[in-house]
C-alpha cells in the first residue's frame, strides 16, 4: 500500500467527498445520479488519475446493478461503495503487480470481490436507517409535550442528525468494503500469480456478459429485452471502432 502515501491531500480529499456525496445522493440527498457505478467510477477513475478504468469497472458495475435499485423500502447492495472500492484499488495496485499478474486478471478478482462483499454496505445502511427510525420516534414523542417555541426550535438539529448518520454509513460501508476487498486480494494474490493466463484479455467480455445476463433475468416488460440488446450491442460495436 505505499502507493496510497503518493497521492497528494487533494486526491485524498476528493475520494472522501466522492463517498461521502455518492452515499448521500444514493440514500438522503439529490438522487443526481451520481451514485450510480457508472458515474462514480468514472469520476472515482478521474481522480486517481485513471479514467480509462473507472469508466470500465463502472459501466460493468451497472450492468450487474442496474435492476437493483434502493427505491423505497427496498435497500440493494451497496453498488455505489463496492464501485468506487474496486477503482480505487486496480488504480492503485496495477502498476505495482504489472510485472507478474496481467491487468485484466487483477481488474476481473476486483471486480469479483467488491461485488461479493457489497451486500456488507447493505446492512450498514439499514443500521443507519433504524438508528434515524429511532431519531423519527423521539421526535415524534417530543412533539406531543412541546410548550414553548423554543423547545421547538431546539428540535430543528435532528433533521440535520439524520443526515450525518447516512454520511458516516457511506464512509463506514466504504472502509468495510475496501478492508474486505483488500484482504481478499492479499489472500488470493499467491494463487492468481501462479495460475497460468492465457490471452487475458478475454476475462474482460466476461465481465460484461454477466451484467448483460443479470439484466436480463430481471427484465419483464415487453420487448423490452430485444431493445436493450439491441442498444447494448450497437454500444459496445461503437465502441470498438
Amino acid at each position: 500500500m505505499t502507493w496510497a502515501t503518493d497521492l497528494s491531500a487533494v486526491q485524498w480529499l476528493l475520494l472522501l467527498l466522492l463517498c461521502v456525496l455518492a452515499g448521500l445522493d444514493r440514500t438522503a440527498l439529490a438522487q443526481s445520479m451520481l451514485c450510480r457505478p457508472v458515474v462514480c467510477g468514472s469520476l472515482c477513475g478521474l481522480i486517481m488519475g485513471d479514467y480509462a478504468a473507472g469508466l470500465l469497472l463502472g459501466a460493468a458495475m451497472e450492468l450487474l446493478w442496474l435492476m437493483r435499485l434502493p427505491v423505497g423500502a427496498a435497500i440493494a447492495p451497496d453498488d455505489t461503495q463496492s464501485t468506487i472500492t474496486a477503482v480505487f484499488l486496480f488504480c492503485g495496485l496495477s502498476p505495482q503487480l504489472a510485472e507478474v499478474l496481467p491487468e485484466q486478471v487483477l481488474l476481473l478478482a476486483l471486480f469479483f470481490f467488491a461485488v461479493v462483499f457489497s451486500p456488507l454496505g447493505r446492512l450498514v445502511e439499514i443500521g443507519a436507517r433504524r438508528l434515524n427510525d429511532m431519531l423519527e420516534r423521539r421526535v415524534q414523542k417530543k412533539l406531543g409535550s412541546i410548550e414553548t417555541s423554543h423547545e421547538l426550535y431546539s428540535l430543528g438539529w435532528l433533521p440535520a442528525t439524520g443526515l450525518v448518520n447516512f454520511a458516516v454509513a457511506s464512509l463506514f460501508s466504504q472502509v468495510v468494503i475496501l478492508c474486505a476487498t483488500l484482504a481478499s486480494i492479499v489472500c488470493t494474490l499467491p494463487l492468481l500469480v501462479a495460475l497460468p493466463w492465457h490471452r487475458p484479455g478475454i476475462m474482460i467480455y466476461a465481465v460484461f456478459i454477466v451484467g448483460v445476463a443479470a439484466v436480463y433475468a430481471l427484465i419483464t416488460v415487453r420487448y423490452s429485452a430485444a431493445l436493450f440488446g439491441a442498444g447494448f450491442g450497437v454500444t459496445f460495436l461503437l465502441t470498438q471502432v
